[in-house]
């Protein structure tokens, strides 16, 4: 596991020196060009003004001007209270809201005669009651305008004032919440996160119906400013986890964030690692349950994902219907889940192990039937092992990629056909078949899909070393796989938690679900973080 410390401590630097570079490009490109209020417009070279004046038709060309060349940058010119002493300006992004709702919530308003004892139409108190606004939404700020307007806002310019009115009527295309496409569940919510954000902090209100669920914002990517918001309970979160993820999320320097993939990426402890230490979820009630045990939630506009942190290692072998069946069948599945993960990732090496060194552990007719169906494989066990396994992964992957109705003829039929040629052919013997095929089926019953992806490589490096030493090289590594997920940390906490440390009542809901009366499924990262604290300087006072 040395190997992947030292990629650690490589991308780390590179990623530090890359946000350093990326820091000093855009100084270097703010001091160059100009940006919206304090530098040129690249097709008139003109000074923008950083603030709108009292000229309506003078403001109007500054956001024609910012917005050039959008086709879907729509204005139209409107006399407010139907009087055309009191010209005004409505500008927005076409597609970002309905037209129904633009023409009665702003035109139609805005248009219509005033009522009596209304205040005077010139002031902008008038337009500000009919719209139904405060002044928190008037900006005199170019910029703050021009984020609105791409934030699919409407803006509402007066002659003679000096600030743009900000209506908050967006309502971008997006799709219907539906059943989860990743995590398929027996029984329980059949709900999932889409990719608006709004609509994804609802679907957690909606569960959890308390004054101390907290949602913070935060603005990422210098091009695309993409709304990112944490969630947590107020009087359960662990204030330190809390302040460290609000630190990382502020040091982010990125031009762009599409994915809650971006954000995990840079807030994780180790670039590189054999598992995730940060969970993904496309269900609200798996988010929901997660902030109740004191956990934090990072969601992203424009991503179904949503994180969750931090992450220990039996985590990621409970599914979200465990809690929605009896607690005895339960405590079976994930028994079968934990010997699954085992079986997939040293039934491989064990095979290898036994028919290269320890031939004698095996019974003589099982020998022999090995023997004769290697006779005319060209390749010894370890390149026979890895051929089989990447075939596997090659099919499961094309499973994922192509359509539905094409995905079961690729996965069954492709994997029977490929399989009987290769044995016909003499490129792999019938057993390693055997065993492949039971090593990735073993991974596909673990309900984390990371989980089944870094079984792919973890199961190659235990090959290797059983390749090299036999059963001495499967313990060792095994051990080392164990060792270096012990060593890992998830914003603090223990990856191996409730294990190491050890936690008894923590472990009732881990390799075995006790009944849900039983289960507090209270805070136990805080305990965890200074169980580990204590031991931890204990040793450094013995050193």
């Amino acid at each position: 596991m040395l190997f992947f410390n030292f990629i650690n401590k490589l991308i780390g630097k590179n990623r530090r020196s890359n946000d350093s570079d990326k820091k000093g490009y855009k100084d270097s490109k703010e001091n160059s060009t100009s940006e919206v209020g304090s530098g040129l417009d690249e097709s008139s070279n003109k000074v923008m003004p950083s603030k709108f004046t009292d000229n309506l038709q003078k403001n109007a060309a500054i956001l024609k001007q910012v917005f050039n060349k959008c086709i879907d940058f729509l204005v139209r010119d409107i006399n407010i209270a139907n009087n055309l002493a009191y010209k005004a300006k409505v500008m927005y992004l076409d597609n970002m809201i309905p037209q129904d709702v633009l023409e009665d919530n702003v035109i139609n308003i805005l248009t219509a005669s005033p009522a009596e004892h209304s205040p005077d139409p010139s002031n902008i108190e008038y337009t500000m009651s009919l719209l139904g606004i405060g002044y928190e939404n008037t900006f005199e700020e170019v910029e703050k305008v021009c984020e609105a307007i791409t934030e699919g806002k409407v803006i509402v310019l007066i002659n003679g004032i000096n600030k743009a009115l900000v209506a908050s009527l967006a309502d971008p295309p997006s799709r219907t919440i539906a059943e989860p496409e990743v995590e398929k569940a027996g029984r329980g919510p059949r709900e999932s996160f889409i990719e608006n954000l709004p609509v994804n902090i609802a679907l957690v209100r909606k569960k959890i119906k308390s004054i101390y669920l907290k949602t913070e914002m935060f603005k990422l990517g210098q091009e695309t400013k993409t709304p990112v918001v944490i969630s947590y309970m107020d009087n359960l979160v662990d204030k330190e986890i809390l302040e460290e993820l609000k630190r990382r999320l502020g040091e982010i320097k990125i031009d762009s964030v599409l994915d809650s993939n971006y954000v995990l990426e840079y807030i994780q402890d180790q670039p590189v690692s054999l598992l995730p230490t940060i969970f993904r979820t496309e269900k609200p009630d798996v988010v929901a349950a997660k902030i109740l045990e004191g956990k934090i939630a990072v969601m992203v506009d424009g991503s179904p994902i949503v994180l969750t942190l931090p992450t220990v290692f039996s985590e990621l072998f409970i599914s979200s219907d465990d809690y929605y069946q009896g607690a005895v069948i339960v405590s079976i599945i994930r028994w079968a889940r934990y010997l699954s993960f085992l079986v997939s990732l040293t039934l491989p090496a064990i095979y290898v192990s036994l028919i290269t060194y320890h031939s004698e552990l095996l019974p003589a007719r099982l020998v022999n039937t090995v023997v004769c169906s290697r006779a005319t494989v060209p390749f010894n066990a370890v390149i026979e092992a890895i051929i089989m396994m990447v075939t596997f992964n090659i099919l499961q992957e094309a499973d994922i990629r192509i359509p539905k109705s094409m995905g079961q003829a690729v996965s069954v039929v492709g994997a029977l056909v490929l399989g009987e040629a290769a044995v016909s052919a003499g490129i792999v013997s019938s057993p390693m078949v055997i065993v492949a095929a039971f090593a990735g089926i073993s991974g596909l019953a673990i309900p984390e899909l990371e989980i089944q992806r870094s079984l792919i490589y973890m199961r190659i490096i235990v090959l290797i070393a059983s390749g090299l030493l036999g059963l001495v090289g499967t313990t060792c590594s095994v051990l080392m796989i164990f060792i270096y997920l012990v060593s890992q940390r998830s914003f603090g906490v223990p990856f191996m938690a409730p294990f190491c440390p050890v936690d008894f009542k923590a472990m009732k809901d881990t390799i075995v679900r006790a009944p849900i009366w039983m289960i507090n499924h209270g805070p136990y990262i805080k305990k965890w973080k200074e169980k580990v604290s204590r031991e931890e300087r204990k040793n450094t006072n013995r050193s």
